[in-house]
């Protein structure tokens, strides 16, 4: 399921702004739309059951990317104990 983007338009109207990081949806990507008449972006990070992901920031832009999880993962502990 994703948030509804009327809600999401709202809440950064709401706040000013025209960037929105949030939480996992099951469905990281990037929305790029029109708010107003102006760009604004919205970036869905992922959730952290089969692999992360991590947002970087820097003077080339946005990236997105997925990051593997280890074998420290809760998860694959309680799979070896049992």
């Amino acid at each position: 399921m994703d948030v509804n983007q009327q809600a999401v338009e709202s809440i950064m109207r709401e706040n000013r702004v025209q960037h929105l990081i949030h939480g996992h949806t099951h469905r990281p990507t990037e929305h790029v739309f029109n708010l107003d008449g102006r760009p604004a972006r919205r970036m869905v990070l992922g959730d952290w059951y089969e692999q992360g992901s991590v947002l970087s920031v820097d003077a080339r832009g946005w990236m997105l990317e997925g990051l593997p999880l280890g074998k420290t993962d809760k998860r694959e502990k309680r799979k070896e104990k049992s």
